[in-house]
């Protein structure tokens, strides 16, 4: 009974800090940034306007499993569902971190319960939606720094995405510290078979558990059988991903990395687009937190995959070779930075509670209270962060004002044919309107010749946009011709006088016109006598 009521006592916690780190931290609305991409496959198969019949929706997916969780609860719950998984990973990841913490430094007795609770505070601030905004606005951008890793890449952010199952990282790390090396490698197996660029972390961490495993128990039996089972749960990852994604030739898949390294992911996989300070800062956290637990478990996993960052980076920037640069070898570093960090705050944390337990009983109370108050006011900060969001995205859902009744117009009308062209920058079209487009910026394939493909359609809409009068529709009619596109939308530009395009909604600027296919074949006909 006493086993039983520890456990509710537990979970109910991570209720609590869940529920409070989730309000301080913020989402942003459904549906906003990378979900306009991650979002796609799973909710045209769930049924989402006629997006099924899109181009992109029907390239092959890099992310299954994610999209299968999209379709699925699409299709059988709330949308709202989506902003509860998040907050459940939010809890996973917070949890994570406390637990490290305490693994780490071993507090114990009253000391333990004001660390704990001291550490939850200020980790909450520093993943807070109003510190983040306070950095920016001081000009310190610390906010992302010390939480994220480099290249822009994180494991939390502003929206649920594939990416955010990368808490199962840190979740791993913490179980293997309390000597559960098998349930560790299971969470990280989680984490691949979400996002198949943890594939490599997963690997790093695994060998990691492995040596650490063997230098400390010479058990060579339970050392290979953890190897072995990481390697049998990322197995179907590997193979889909080995399958899906093989080079159709050398010179296709050439072009095709060059184009997602140079044109459309420099600021993720092109090392001189990213290196700049702020890199500088996260590595002296990375090197403080080293030293001050030197002489504890978590340095040998932080070190070894420091030093796979490293060589690999410096491997990648030698060779130039495209193909490491997609692998996004410094993609551990979303895990590395945000636990340095908060093992930094952990160890100031323990040496202000033990000189705190020798204070007088007053001076406890003072500084328990504002710590009270601080963690009452950030999820009160988020609560409104929040709001103000939502309100935002209640007239105008990540477009300007201007763009609503353009977005419903087009919801309302939309039949199973159509597909439009649109601005490249517009990505938060396709999903808000329901219906196909040509192509835009944002969403993009992964295999070779999609890429390829995606990249040619990008400069054919930009080659549209970019032209007037006669030219554009030459090649607005060609893109008709060929594609079958049926409306084109024009932003602020001159009005389209075509003889196959027909305005059939105007407000604010925009324009949408609807190409009349038959007269297009009719002039082409009599071109042709």
């Amino acid at each position: 009974m006493l086993e039983y009521n520890k456990k509710i006592k537990v979970i109910f916690l991570w209720i609590l800090l869940t529920l409070i780190f989730g309000l301080s931290y913020t989402q942003l609305p459904l549906f906003s940034s990378n979900q306009n991409t991650h979002f796609l496959h799973g909710l045209a198969e769930g049924g989402l306007g006629f997006l099924h019949q899109d181009w992109l929706a029907n390239t092959t997916d890099a992310f299954p499993l994610f999209s299968a969780l999209v379709q699925v609860s699409y299709e059988n719950f709330p949308k709202s569902i989506f902003y509860l998984y998040y907050a459940i990973l939010i809890g996973v990841y917070v949890f994570s971190i406390l637990g490290i913490i305490q693994e780490t430094y071993r507090t114990t007795g009253s000391a333990k319960k004001y660390s704990l609770y001291f550490n939850f505070v200020i980790i909450t601030l520093l993943h807070s939606a109003i510190f983040r905004y306070l950095s920016l606005e001081s000009g310190l951008y610390l906010g992302w720094s010390i939480q994220s890793g480099v290249a822009g890449q994180h494991l939390l952010g502003p929206v649920f995405q594939p990416s955010t199952f990368g808490v199962f990282l840190i979740l791993s790390i913490y179980l293997f510290l309390r000597g559960k090396p098998f349930l560790a490698v299971v969470c990280l197996s989680l984490a691949a078979s979400f996002h198949a660029t943890y594939l490599l972390a997963a690997g790093v961490l695994t060998a990691t558990y492995m040596v650490l495993l063997f230098k400390e128990n010479k058990e060579i039996k339970t050392t290979i059988l953890v190897g072995l089972l990481a390697l049998i749960l990322v197995l179907p990852s590997a193979i889909y991903a080995y399958l899906s994604f093989s080079p159709t030739s050398p010179e296709i898949i050439n072009e095709a990395r060059h184009i997602l390294v140079n044109y459309r992911l420099p600021h993720h996989a092109n090392v001189s687009q990213w290196m700049n300070k702020g890199v500088l800062y996260q590595l002296i956290i990375l090197l403080a937190a080293l030293y001050l637990v030197r002489r504890t478990r978590v340095f040998t996993i932080l070190s070894l995959s420091l030093l796979a960052v490293t060589l690999l980076t410096v491997l990648q920037v030698v060779t130039a070779n495209h193909f490491l640069a997609l692998l996004f070898p410094w993609r551990i570093s979303v895990f590395l930075v945000p636990i340095s960090t908060c093992l930094i705050v952990g160890y100031l944390i323990s040496l202000i509670t033990n000189k705190l337990i020798q204070r007088q009983a007053r001076i406890k109370t003072i500084i328990f209270a504002l710590v009270t108050i601080l963690m009452l006011a950030l999820p009160l900060s988020g609560i409104f962060i929040m709001q103000k969001h939502l309100n935002s995205w209640a007239s105008e859902p990540d477009f300007s004002s201007r763009e609503l009744s353009m977005i419903k117009y087009v919801s309302d009308a939309k039949v199973p044919e159509d597909i439009y062209l649109i601005p490249p920058t517009m990505e938060n079209f396709r999903i808000s309107a329901g219906v196909p487009v040509f192509s835009d910026w944002k969403s993009l394939p992964y295999s070779d010749k999609e890429v390829i493909e995606w990249y040619s359609r990008l400069k054919i809409a930009n080659d549209f946009y970019g032209s007037t009068n006669q030219t554009a529709c030459n090649k607005l009619k060609a893109i008709t011709s060929t594609y079958g596109v049926t409306h084109v939308l024009v932003d602020r530009n001159p009005m389209i006088e075509c003889d196959f395009a027909d305005l059939v909604h105007q407000s604010n600027g925009y324009r949408i016109y609807k190409l009349n296919l038959t007269q297009l074949e009719s002039n082409g006909r009599s071109q042709r006598y």
